[in-house]
């Protein structure tokens, strides 16, 4: 809302405000910053899963043991 306000104001704050708004948004669509957040989002599914795989293979040890220590 702020930012649609901003970009109708005309005068040098609204010139202002849109110059900072378009900068921002040139800068999140560039191709670096894109491929960045895209990288920081597989570096932290890469560290969920390999906490449940780790989870998973305890609870596979527990299980297995308990079996054999029944049987």
């Amino acid at each position: 809302m702020a930012k649609q306000l901003a970009m109708m104001i005309r005068n040098d704050n609204g010139k202002r405000y849109r110059r900072y708004f378009l900068k921002l948004e040139e800068k999140w669509n560039d191709p670096q910053e894109v491929v960045k957040r895209g990288y920081e989002i597989l570096q932290d599914e890469n560290i969920q899963l390999k906490l449940e795989n780790k989870n998973s293979n305890l609870k596979l040890h527990t299980l297995i043991k308990s079996w054999l220590v029944n049987h």
